[in-house]
C-alpha cells in the first residue's frame, strides 16, 4: 500500500504473516503508550544496519556537488536520523525468536502485513520522510545498483535495496519499518508511533517457557486495556504424551 506518506509493500504482494517478539516489560510498553517503538539505527547491535551500497555512496558523492542539499547525508548521519521497528515473518512460530527476543516469559504479538496497512493513523509521527514498510534483503549491499534519477531524500528510505542485512542475519526473516527522525528530535534514541492495536494485533502468544500463570497476567492486562485479543500459549516444548 502507497497513501500519501505511508508506503508499506507486500513481499511478492503476499499478506505475509508477521511476529513481533518482545519481553513482558515492552509488551507493558506498548499498551500503556498505545504505540510502536522505533529504535534509531545506531543503537542496535550491528554496526552494519541499513550501511550504504558502494553505488549509492558514489551517486551521493556526486549530488554533494551538483545539490548543496545533499552534501551533509552520510552513512553516520543516517544511522542517528533512521530509527526502525522490527518484525519476523513467517507462518510459524521460530524458536530461535523466542530464544533471542522474547526471554522466558515473553510474548509474540501475531499480524500481517494487511493489519500494518490500517494501524497507522497519524501521518505527522512518520517524520519528513514518510514511513516505509518492506522485507529485509540478505546479501552483499555492495551490489546494488541505484536507479539514476534517486535523489535521497525520502527516495532513498523508499529504495528497497537500502534495507539490506548480510547473510549471517537471514535467520531473522525480517519484515521493518523504517521512519526518521527530525532535527527537534536532536539526542532522542528513537520514537513512539501510535498505532491501533485493535486493528494491529490478531492474537498473542505467551512463550513456551513461560509459568502458565503469566499467560492469565497477559489477559488482565488486555481487559485493563480495553482490548479484545485472544491469548495463547505456544505449544512448542510440550512433550508428546506416549
Amino acid at each position: 500500500m502507497t497513501n500519501g506518506r505511508t508506503h508499506i509493500y507486500r513481499p511478492g504482494n503476499v499478506d505475509v504473516k508477521l511476529w513481533r517478539y518482545m519481553d513482558c516489560m515492552k509488551f507493558l510498553d506498548v499498551l500503556q503508550e498505545r504505540a510502536l517503538w522505533f529504535t534509531r539505527l545506531d543503537q542496535l547491535q550491528d554496526p552494519h544496519e541499513e550501511s550504504f551500497p558502494k553505488a549509492l555512496r558514489e551517486q551521493l558523492s556526486v549530488l554533494a556537488v551538483e545539490s548543496p542539499e545533499y552534501g551533509g547525508f552520510t552513512y553516520e548521519k543516517w544511522r542517528k536520523r533512521g530509527c526502525v521497528n522490527c518484525w519476523h515473518a513467517s507462518d510459524c512460530e521460530s524458536a530461535a525468536m523466542w530464544s533471542l527476543y522474547s526471554g522466558q516469559d515473553g510474548i509474540a504479538f501475531c499480524s500481517h502485513v494487511s493489519r500494518l496497512e490500517l494501524a497507522f493513523h497519524d501521518e505527522s509521527e512518520f517524520g519528513s520522510w514518510g514511513l516505509y514498510g518492506n522485507e529485509v534483503q540478505y546479501g552483499d549491499s555492495d551490489a546494488y545498483d541505484p536507479p539514476k534519477d534517486q535523489r535521497g531524500g525520502s527516495d532513498l528510505i523508499r529504495a528497497k535495496e537500502l534495507h539490506r542485512k548480510r547473510k549471517s542475519f537471514q535467520h531473522e526473516r525480517e519484515y521493518r519499518l523504517t521512519s526518521t527522525l527530525e532535527d527537534s528530535d536532536q539526542g532522542s534514541l528513537g520514537k513512539y508511533i501510535r498505532v491501533s492495536l485493535e486493528k494491529l494485533i490478531e492474537g498473542i502468544v505467551v512463550a513456551p517457557t513461560a509459568p502458565k500463570w503469566v499467560v492469565e497476567i497477559i489477559r488482565k492486562e488486555l481487559v485493563m486495556h480495553c482490548l479484545k485479543v485472544e491469548v495463547t500459549q505456544s505449544n512448542l516444548y510440550t512433550p508428546v504424551l506416549k
